[in-house]
């Protein structure tokens, strides 16, 4: 596994062809081999993208929004869903491993109008959380 800083800046593709794993990867798709794309994505510092859709009623929609953001899922869109007057439409996007288990936590809540559809976004770069060229110097090289 990279150390978070070799592809940064890069976009996905790129990122697969300087590791030399773009053959691989398209093989492991196309034999749906799930491991093996997790492992070369892991590689390359990116991960599978999720789309997800939630149906709730109006009053429960302060507690799903909450689930979802708790597992990392970017809320773009809300509308008034029109199978129910009542009920509101979220369209979420994020990690495909944020996904596992929302269906279950969803149900849990006991509310008879939730409805879930997970379905496969695309591929995104995990960027480095902090920047490989910062200058300040470390504390322990201050105290020598």
């Amino acid at each position: 596994m990279s150390n978070g800083y070799r592809y940064a800046g890069l976009t996905f593709n790129e990122r697969l062809v300087e590791a030399g794993l773009i053959v691989a990867f398209e093989c492991a798709v196309k034999l749906n081999d799930h491991a093996d794309v997790d492992r070369i994505l892991a590689e390359v510092d990116c991960e599978r993208l999720a789309r997800v859709e939630v149906v709730t009623h109006d009053n429960f929609l302060g507690d799903v929004i909450g689930i979802l953001s708790k597992r990392r899922l970017q809320i773009y869109d809300c509308e008034m869903a029109h199978i129910v007057e009542e009920n509101t439409r979220i369209i979420a996007t994020g990690p495909m491993k944020g996904t596992s288990g929302l269906e279950e936590e969803l149900q849990g809540l006991n509310y008879d109008s939730v409805t879930v559809v997970i379905a496969f976004e695309g591929y995104s770069a995990i960027e480095p959380e902090f920047d490989p060229d910062d200058t300040f110097p470390a504390a322990a090289a201050l105290r020598a």
